[in-house]
């Protein structure tokens, strides 16, 4: 009789006693699990009002305490499904496989000093111990509280400036169709809103993504008492994001009506909008959970077994050898190269002189850089405005990539996406033409190190730029903007030319892709 059985005629001291075996085997196993991710476990109870507040703008997933608390209610309401499961072999290729990726990401997580790892790699161990335990049917009955756990990891930052900026721009499109609605006169340049007593500007925090990350949460838990009605159950959780951004364009469009609503605190805001939010999903979930009563019965997959529901010997086995995995300590990163300042770029050379301006931090907002420069170059009647930004890969709060890098600041649009390609070589930049009410000019970017959203996305999830047997690569934005005294083919190739004439004069001192196609320019690798 192996651990966590007992036969149907046993005594009940024999019973007694395998319960408390088992039990002890599952204490013994948390113990275990603690040691192995005691990272995860470290309570950080410095973070004061601006702590949160931050979190709220850019949230950098869920606090891992709430997603753990998530998930172990998820276990604990399918705890009758679980005991009703029969012992199966049939999840041992999955069980194995599952290990092995939790292993992996463990020790990938210690060497590159990255948490998100190690979440990753706490969902697959109880996917693996559910599959090894109770087969393929195991394994889905715990998918969802592992899949909870994901919501404690940072996104990429690169994907979430493409999400900042799509929901700043369409935020503040309905904003104004909807005040415009109600007959008062507002202008909408991008992101900038204009009423006769007020201008205002959607700016991250108006994202609120922190609602959304919240709301979508509470949906996944809302979701699993009403479960009877099948695929139709997951309407609540589908619905989580759109009711977030409904009520977060309810609270702009308020403010521009009565700007005394801007005086409130942020977390104000954001508490009622979730107090809001909370009670819709509450109402939709009573309603569903009603159309669910008369459907729901014992799942047709699960089977009457006398088995309890701890955990096998073998388990600790598997449990002391992560505990062994988590041991090693971080090693030292290889150190990047020196890189000179961006400040090195000369200010007169070959005929060209420049004028510095301030980068206008403000509209980057959450696109950081660790170092970055806008000038005005002239050389004669030839003008060029130059930006560049570099960053440091291994830095994982923040991204330089955003669409709003080719603008140059509020109010600034983009007319049209240049697909012209009139500068060459083996990385040829985007164009486009932006515009501020009657000026518009033509821009040439380039994205150093850029491996677009999904493939910034993937090494973000894997820690790739955290590798400390890798130095880190160049992340650099580099955009060149001539102004366009006329909109025409032949005006946009006379910017073409311009541009040209300043990269033949400045393309060593810039942190562009070499015209061989090598990553940069040499005097800056």
């Amino acid at each position: 009789m192996s651990s966590g059985e007992w036969s149907e005629d046993a005594t009940p001291e024999a019973v007694a006693g395998n319960q408390f075996g088992t039990r002890a085997l599952s204490l013994a196993a948390l113990v275990l699990i603690g040691v192995a991710y005691r990272d995860l476990l470290v309570l950080d109870f410095r973070a004061g009002a601006m702590a949160l507040e931050s979190w709220f703008i850019r949230p950098t997933g869920l606090p891992f305490p709430l997603a753990l608390g998530g998930g172990l209610w998820l276990v604990w309401r399918r705890r009758a499904q679980w005991r009703r499961l029969s012992e199966d072999g049939s999840g041992h290729w999955l069980a194995t496989f599952a290990l092995f990726v939790s292993a992996t990401l463990l020790v990938w997580g210690r060497l590159t000093g990255v948490l998100d790892l190690h979440v990753q790699s706490l969902a697959a161990l109880a996917l693996g111990f559910a599959a090894l335990r109770k087969g393929r049917a195991g394994a889905r009955l715990v998918a969802l509280p592992a899949l909870f756990l994901l919501l404690a990891l940072s996104p990429s930052p690169a994907a979430v400036n493409e999400i900042f900026w799509f929901i700043q721009v369409h935020t503040a499109w309905a904003a104004a169709a909807v005040v415009d609605g109600f007959g008062m006169p507002i202008l909408l340049e991008t992101i900038i809103l204009t009423t006769p007593d007020a201008v205002f500007a959607v700016i991250e925090s108006c994202a609120s993504l922190g609602v959304m990350v919240i709301l979508l949460a509470l949906a996944v838990l809302l979701r699993e008492p009403i479960t009877g009605l099948g695929i139709r159950s997951w309407l609540i959780v589908l619905g989580a994001v759109p009711l977030a951004i409904a009520l977060n364009l309810l609270r702009v469009v308020t403010i521009i009506v009565d700007p005394r609503m801007n005086s409130w605190s942020h977390l104000v805001q954001w508490g009622v909008l979730i107090g809001f939010g909370v009670l819709v999903l509450a109402a939709v979930a009573r309603a569903l959970a009603r159309r669910a009563g008369s459907r729901e019965g014992a799942p047709a997959s699960v089977r009457s077994s006398p088995t309890s529901p701890g955990l096998p010997r073998p388990a600790l086995l598997v449990l002391l050898v992560w505990v062994f995995l988590s041991l090693p300590s971080r090693p030292t990163p290889l150190a990047s190269a020196v890189e000179p300042s961006l400040e090195t770029i000369p200010l007169e050379w070959a005929g060209w002189s420049a004028e510095t301006v301030t980068v206008d931090h403000q509209f980057l907002g959450w696109v950081r850089f660790r170092e970055a420069i806008t000038r005005f170059y002239s050389r004669g009647s030839d003008v060029v405005q130059l930006f560049v930004g570099v960053d440091d890969s291994r830095a994982r709060t923040a991204s330089p990539f955003s669409p709003k890098t080719l603008l140059h600041g509020f109010g600034w649009i983009e007319v049209e996406g240049d697909r012209s390609q009139l500068l060459g070589g083996a990385s040829p930049p985007e164009t486009t033409i932006v515009a501020l009410e009657t000026e518009r000019w033509w821009v040439a970017q380039w994205r150093v190190g850029y491996h677009g959203v999904v493939g910034e996305a993937l090494r973000h999830a894997f820690a790739l730029d955290a590798s400390p047997f890798a130095a880190p690569r160049t992340r650099a934005v580099v955009r060149l903007s001539v102004l366009l005294p006329n909109d025409d083919a032949e005006t946009r190739a006379e910017a073409a030319r311009i541009v040209e004439d300043f990269l033949r004069d400045f393309e060593p001192y810039l942190p562009l892709p070499s015209r061989d196609g090598s990553e940069a320019s040499p005097s800056l690798r």
